[in-house]
């Protein structure tokens, strides 16, 4: 049930234009042939929908996968990009199968990260 609510709540970003006039949002959906992060593939066809807010160099937001093999993946993520190239962030890979609020190392479904970019004239290091 949880997976087909998510599946709608993706197609609706794909298909309504959401006012999205103001600079500090932005709304996005991918369609994906398969889902592979960091060499590991994760799922097969998913849709990833990713919504985000920014104002100045500080942005948050939350961004999503949902196979159609049942695999889903929720993650939420804040960053802060500095004047001079580097960016500092903070991101919380989520896997559904147990509590949301369940942080532990044994049972849990959390993932945390935290991320440095450095970015000069065409050329990025992360």
């Amino acid at each position: 049930m949880k997976a087909k609510k998510f599946l709608i709540i993706c197609f609706l970003t794909i298909s309504i234009p959401i006012l999205t006039k103001s600079q500090n949002f932005t709304v996005s959906t991918d369609i994906v042939s398969s889902y592979v992060w960091r060499g590991v593939q994760y799922s097969g066809a998913s849709i990833q929908p990713t919504l985000q807010f920014s104002t100045g160099g500080f942005s948050i937001g939350s961004w999503g996968s949902a196979g159609f093999d049942g695999f889903m993946e929720m993650d939420l993520y804040a960053k802060y990009a500095f004047g001079f190239g580097l960016t500092v962030g903070l991101t919380d890979y989520y896997y559904p199968g147990s509590d949301v609020f369940d942080h532990s190392t044994e049972t849990g479904s959390h993932g945390y990260e935290i991320n440095l970019g450095y970015g000069i004239k065409g050329l990025s290091l992360s």
